[in-house]
């Protein structure tokens, strides 16, 4: 596995991200938009020795009976392992707590 040196990802201008936000909504209506997590739990994440960055998973999870995807964050190492020991889920969906004025909304 490769090693991380915590630079992995890419910054990207807003209008491109707005680009792809668009697009998802329009392929994929039905689904959830965006998540918000807490800072708080950021934080407990970062704090897990050995973090160099985070992996999110996409789970499935059963709301009032209807399937959803939940995505899962979790630590990992720079060697690209998982560290488990903190796994945040039920993170605030969009909608309904959506942000009002982004342009990733729009």
């Amino acid at each position: 596995m490769p090693t991380f040196d915590g630079s992995e990802g890419r910054q990207i201008p807003t209008a491109e991200a707005a680009g792809y936000t668009s697009q998802f909504r329009t392929d994929y209506r039905n689904n959830k938009k965006a998540y918000f997590v807490g800072v708080d739990n950021i934080n407990a994440l970062i704090g897990q020795n050995g973090t160099m960055g985070f992996r999110i998973y996409l789970g499935i999870k059963n709301i009032d009976g209807v399937n959803q995807i939940m995505p899962i964050l979790v630590s990992a190492d720079e060697d690209g392992e998982d560290i488990i020991g903190i796994c945040i889920d039920d993170m605030c969906p969009c909608p309904n707590m959506c942000s009002t004025n982004s342009p990733l909304m729009k």
